[in-house]
Formats: C-alpha cells, structure tokens, sequence
C-alpha cells in the first residue's frame, strides 16, 4: 500500500553482510502487480533487470525469470527483450524463452522481431509466439502477415496454414484454396496435411469437399489420413452426405493402414448413411485376406446399418457363409462388447442379431454361432425358446450344450437386471423332458444364485435337482455346495 517505501529495494544497492559479498544486488522475485507501481519505479526496477539479463555470470534460471518479470511490467522495453531474442544468443533456453515473452507483450511491440525470426533458426519458436500477437489483431492485418510469412521450413509452413484457417474470413478462404491447387510448387505432405485440418472450418461449402474427396483419394497414405477425422457434430444434412462420400473413398484406399484407421473411426463415430454409399465399400472391405480388416470392418458394418436397415446385414452375412474364417471373424465383430454397447447406446433393437440369425439358420454347421448371439443378444424369452426348439429338431447336440454354458456367464454379465432373466429359463427348462435342458436349467439356478445368495426357495429347488431321474443332472447337483450366509 506504500509505494515510496518499495523504492529503496528494487536492486540498485549491493548489500554487505554475512551471506552477501556486496557484490551481487538482491533482486525482488516478483512476477505480477506492476501495474499498482509508480512509472519511476517500474524504470528502476526494468534498469536492475537488464543488469542482471545481461551479466554473463548469471545463470539461465535468474535469467528466465527476469524475461518472465518484464513481459508483466507495462512500461518495459521491447528492446531487452529483443536482444535476448537475438539469433547470436548461444544460451538456447533464454533465446526460446525471450521468443515467447514478445509474443506476449503488450500492442504487439514483439511482432517485427519475431517475423524476422522466421527466416532463421528461430523460427520453430517464433511461428508458436505469433500465434497470441496475430489473432489478436484484425483479420485482414493478419492474413496479410501470414501470406508474406516464408513457407520453406515445414514447421512454420504448418502453423502458419492453421492460423489462416481459425482467421475464418472469405479471403482467408479463398487463400488456403489458392494453395491446395497450386502446382508451380507442391506443398509438402505434412504442409498438405496442415491445409486440409485448416479447411475444416469451411465444411459447409462444396468447394472444400472437392479438396478432401482428392485428399482421400491420393495415393500417399499421409495425405489420405489427413482427411479421415472429420468433426461431424454440427455438419449439415448436405455436408453429412459429403462427409460419407470421403469416408467411403478411404474405406476403398489402396493402403490398409487408412482402411483399418477409416473403419476404426466408423466404429467410434458412426456416421448416418441415408443413400448407402458406404455399403459396397464396407462388403469389400469383409472380402480381404487380412483378419484384423475383416473384424473391424465388420464392427464398422454393424456400427453404421444395426437397425436401421437390417437386410444389408443378412445380405452380408449371407455373402460370407462359403468363407468361413471370414464368417467366424465377423460374428465375433458382432459378438464384442463394443458393439453391444454401441448399438445399445444407441437404442437400436436386436433386430440386427435377428438378420444374422435368418442368414445362418440355413447352414446346420453354424448353431454353435447362433447359439452365442442369441444368448448374448436376445431376449430371455426367446433364449428359452430357441433352446427348446434345437432339442425338438433333434440339434441340441453335445457342441451347442457346451457353448451354452460357456456363454450363459457372458450373458449374465452384459445384462441388465439379469437375475430374473436366469429365473426365466430355469422355470422354462426345468422340467422339460430334455435332460439337457435341465441340465441347463441347473446352470442357471447355480449361477443366479452364487451371484447372489442362496434362498430357501432356490435350495429347494437344488434338492429337485438332486433328486432328478438322470445322472447327468442329479450329479451335477449333488455335488454342488451352496455357501449360506450366517444372520447375527
């Protein structure tokens, strides 16, 4: 509150004692608050802090903070700054750390140094600390100091092609167009890659789309992956249209690497097909020799098309049938819990497990991947009722029992409520004929029930079980020990 008391102490007397030669001047560690001092003040105090930049004995980290202490004071120099900026410094940390205190400083007094900057081996630096100084100051202003900027250094060139985007004006536009297609002097590709991640703020207009879809296209895998994240969240119906045409370009790339990256991101962000454009491209995809295409471009499929058009689903799987690694693959796409919850995320209906199922239901040596989706997918209802309908055909065999139990855990943990959905099929299959069934049914009470705990009624019915007429039940059951719980 007393600034004439602060004057005796901004570094202008060497004090003698016993921890001090009276050489080395104390300097005040303030950071912020010069605002509240007197011009003569913040002179005296700016005067201290260029001894101190300058003395060659100092070390970096005194003299870090004295570039730290300057950008904050408002009637401090540029010129210090500058100097400590210079292309001759040799102490690289206070050079880089000078490069970015004129960016910050006030009225962009640090503008023409750091363009100069951008012709040397600063400019790495530089182009970063201009940044703050060019977006703060009118947009054409701006966009005229960016065109002039060189674009040799693949760095600065990048940089320099994102601050045009963000400027978002018709001539920024009508720029970064310009670039794209020049052919005098190809842009190089991560320079390329920069211009397309500047167009995306221009996605409502058709003339960037032209761009992306050539992007996509291109043969250079750098390029096409450039284009592969397009933000979708506020497209429009016609640019969502577009959107899909890039995505289903890059879906058919020549390189698998942007294939499996394009179907990664179809999975994670689906996207609404209304004409289907990425069909074919997505059935080619299932087509490939590589596994871990065949699964992801599986997941993408049901991603994109799980309930909104399932005959593209039955289609598919039906195309896949003679293939039967392709096949395998692609139902246990199906079967992850990624596309479980995403589908489900979505509240679609299982009515894309009821495509497959119509598409397997022909080929006998399939039920064992019937049986999992529809353990995994289906309702508990129908569960109990395809169980029941294998064993009156005659195909409940040793193989599909054994799925069953495998899956019926996989089931009781991906569903909700899942408690009364096991009491559902051990009061269906209880006291079926089928000892199978029953045996099943014994799977189900054990489970619930360990998960749980046993109640008198579920030890009840274990006792049933002991008691049944087939050895495969009963004994089973005999020797399972339910764990009670003891009431203090």
């Amino acid at each position: 509150h007393r600034q004439d008391l602060l004057t005796p102490f901004l570094g202008r007397v060497a004090y003698m004692g016993r921890f001090s030669s009276g050489r080395t001047r104390f300097v005040l560690p303030l950071e912020g608050g010069f605002h509240r001092w007197t011009p003569f003040q913040q002179s005296t105090f700016v005067q201290t802090l260029e001894e101190v930049a300058l003395d060659s004995e100092r070390d970096i980290p005194a003299i870090l903070r004295v570039v730290r202490q300057l950008t904050q004071i408002p009637n401090a120099s540029a010129t210090l700054l500058e100097l400590l900026a210079g292309v001759s410094n040799t102490r690289l940390a206070v050079r880089d750390a000078a490069l970015r205190a004129l960016g910050r400083l006030d009225e962009a007094r640090g503008l023409e140094p750091l363009l100069e900057a951008l012709d040397d081996a600063r400019a790495r630096v530089a182009i970063y600390a201009l940044r703050y100084v060019l977006l703060s100051m009118p947009q054409q202003a701006a966009l005229e100091l960016l065109k002039r900027a060189p674009l040799e250094r693949v760095t600065v060139a990048k940089e320099v092609l994102r601050l045009i985007g963000e400027l978002q004006t018709e001539s920024a536009y009508f720029h970064l167009l310009e670039l794209s297609t020049q052919s005098v002097k190809p842009l190089h590709r991560d320079v390329r890659v920069a211009l397309l991640r500047a167009l995306w703020d221009y996605l409502e207009d058709d003339r960037t789309w032209e761009v992306l879809m050539a992007a996509a296209k291109d043969e250079d895998s750098a390029v096409a992956d450039g284009v592969i994240r397009i933000p979708t969240s506020r497209l429009s119906a016609a640019s969502q249209e577009k959107l899909v045409m890039v995505l289903a370009a890059l879906v058919a790339h020549p390189d698998p690497d942007v294939r499996l990256e394009t179907l990664r991101h179809l999975i994670t962000l689906p996207v609404t097909d209304t004409h289907k454009q990425l069909v074919l491209p997505l059935l080619n995809a299932l087509d490939s020799k590589f596994p871990e295409q065949i699964s992801t471009a599986s997941q993408a499929f049901f991603a994109t098309y799980s309930g909104s058009d399932n005959t593209l689903i039955e289609q598919a799987f039906q195309n896949l049938i003679a293939d039967r690694k392709a096949l395998d693959l692609a139902t246990r796409a199906f079967l992850s819990s990624q596309v479980y919850n995403l589908v489900k995320q979505q509240g679609r209906a299982n009515s894309g497990a009821q495509a497959i199922l119509a598409a397997l239901e022909t080929d006998p040596y399939t039920l064992h991947l019937q049986t999992e989706i529809v353990f995994l997918w289906l309702s508990w209802e129908e569960i109990a009722e395809f169980m029941i309908s294998l064993e009156n055909r005659s195909q409940l065999n040793p193989d599909v029992y054994h799925i069953a139990r495998k899956v019926l855990e996989a089931s009781f943990q991906r569903r909700s409520n899942p408690l009364s959905g096991m009491q559902t099929l051990e009061r269906a299959w209880r006291e079926h004929p089928s000892e199978t069934l029953r045996r099943l049914a014994l799977e189900t009470l054990i489970l619930s029930s360990t998960r749980s705990s046993w109640s008198p009624q579920s030890l009840e019915q274990l006792q049933q079980y002991r008691a049944d007429r087939s050895s495969m039940v009963s004994a089973a059951a005999q020797f399972t020990f339910p764990t009670l719980t003891l009431e203090l």
